[in-house]
């Protein structure tokens, strides 16, 4: 089974790639679902951010409030470190498991880990080889005003709070552009896929 770990920053169009991948017959895991199903499943985790964050990060409901969490630190480079340092360990500790399932089940012949952030254990760590979407900044500010209606300012903000182009290209043993077609994005995957 090939492990691949596909990356890049937000409004690259990593999701785009791993729906193409998943057609392609991969199995696909997201880390940003992972952590937020991790926050619902474990209180200890919660509870963890709440001794970080304060209780104003918790809604009505008792859940975390993703888009207040996600103010916070995206204007504060301490808090996101903090958010990243509880989190990443977790979901590393996870993927790791969903990994060594997949190799004992023989269930696919490629898993595709999903993930903003390439952290070092969970997943670096664990991967055969490491994707990395790319896409022009203008794009990527386009996809992220379209996606999460947020002004450009906002948009451009979260890309800066990211590691650099440069950070995530030193890791790749593959490149793939997301500023053209949908059409040309496809064939470019399939062709990574069968080299």
């Amino acid at each position: 089974m090939k492990v691949i770990g596909l990356t890049g920053g937000i409004g690259s169009g990593k999701s785009t790639v791993a729906a193409l991948l998943k057609d392609l017959g991969a199995e696909v895991y997201d880390a940003d679902k992972i952590a937020k199903d991790l926050v619902e499943e474990d209180k200890g985790i919660l509870n963890e951010l709440i001794d970080v964050f304060g209780n104003c990060i918790i809604n009505s409901k008792g859940e975390l409030d993703r888009k207040l969490l996600g103010d916070i630190v995206f204007s504060n480079e301490d808090k996101l470190l903090a958010l990243n340092t509880i989190m990443h360990k977790h979901v590393g500790e996870k993927i790791k498991v969903i990994i060594e399932k997949c190799k004992s089940e023989r269930k696919t012949p490629v898993l595709v880990i999903e993930a903003a952030i390439p952290i070092k254990r969970g997943f670096l760590d664990l991967v055969d080889e490491i994707w990395v979407i790319t896409a022009s900044k203008p794009v990527r500010i386009k996809r992220i005003i379209q996606r999460s209606s947020v002004t450009e300012e906002k948009a451009n903000k979260i890309i800066e709070s990211q590691i650099s182009d440069d950070e995530y290209l030193k890791l790749a043993d593959k490149i793939i552009n997301n500023d053209r077609s949908f059409d040309e994005l496809a064939i470019s995957v399939k062709n990574c896929l069968s080299m």
